[in-house]
């Protein structure tokens, strides 16, 4: 490992430095007896530990597609996405604390693709049990095991997140959800569905936000107003268990940009969360003494 963190875009002969090394390596990787799991394990009591020191902790989970199309002779690939591109799939969850400063990986989870993806309908038939979407379920659970319940655990999660069996998944106490919504969700509303609702929903203050580069935006400030408003939201009505659900209810926001750029999108996040959204309009904005998420906006879950 060290050698490959020193030359992180060397080949193995090319990091090792000689034959003898070389082989070693590639008799490591070749045992059986060295699996990911025990890798990880060597490293989750040091994070355990950080995440203890920091007091609030973000678990990010996100997805990764490996693609290893360029590897024609290599086995055990699987279909990445909709196209012939063959790799793995990882599921991984990073904690950080409430300044962003990194504190290691939580659970991963690798597999692969038999077969494409398959349609939006087709997979709405199947419970989440029974598809890929169980990996966040699966990786919120793992992802709480030996974290001390004195540290506010956030589990942060995109678009993809957007899962009703996530939202009722039991949680140990002191954690909470923070998701990126994707949904226009039936909603226990005089308006019926969830983006509606927000959208008249009153205003709890703005802030404005230093944006970094990426490939569909300059680096640029940005002035969000931020609205909010708690929803009871419905059993989807293809879930496959709906007499044994009930609706569950969240807090929603909606930050959207005051002045959009005359070029590229404006910013518009709708989040789903369980943590509380009643902070006066003079805190938002101001800088907390731990980064903006290590202050008052996470206070709720001590």
């Amino acid at each position: 490992m060290r050698l490959f963190a020193e030359q992180p875009e060397a080949s193995v002969p090319q990091a090792s430095g000689s034959n003898a090394e070389s082989q070693s390596i590639d008799r490591f990787w070749a045992n059986e007896r060295v699996q990911p799991e025990q890798i990880l394990a060597s490293h989750r009591g040091s994070v355990v530990e950080r995440a203890k020191a920091a007091g609030v902790v973000l678990a990010i989970q996100d997805t990764t597609d490996l693609d290893f199309s360029g590897l024609k002779q290599t086995s055990g690939l699987g279909f990445i996405n909709q196209s012939q591109q063959q790799g793995l799939k990882v599921h991984s969850c990073f904690a950080v604390n409430g300044s962003g400063a990194p504190l290691g990986l939580l659970p991963q989870h690798t597999w692969t693709r038999a077969a494409r993806a398959g349609k939006r309908g087709e997979r709405r038939k199947k419970a989440t049990r029974e598809k890929e979407s169980q990996r966040w379920l699966d990786t919120l659970t793992a992802a709480e095991q030996g974290i001390d319940e004195t540290v506010c655990l956030v589990h942060v999660g995109d678009r993809e997140a957007d899962i009703y069996d996530l939202f009722v998944q039991p949680r140990r106490a002191n954690s909470a959800l923070l998701i990126r919504a994707e949904s226009n969700r039936k909603v226990q509303h005089e308006l019926g569905y969830l983006i509606p609702a927000i959208e008249q929903a009153p205003v709890l203050g703005q802030q404005t936000l230093t944006l970094e580069r990426n490939p569909e935006r300059p680096a640029r400030s940005a002035t969000l107003t931020v609205r909010g408003l708690q929803v009871t939201i419905e059993v989807p009505r293809h879930h496959k268990q709906p007499k044994q659900c009930q609706p569950v209810t969240l807090n929603v926001l909606l930050v959207e940009e005051v002045t959009p750029p005359t070029e590229g999108k404006p910013i518009r996040w709708l989040l789903l969360t369980t943590l509380p959204i009643d902070r006066n309009d003079s805190d938002i904005g101001k800088e907390d003494r731990d980064g903006f998420v290590g202050g008052k906006q996470f206070r709720c879950c001590e």
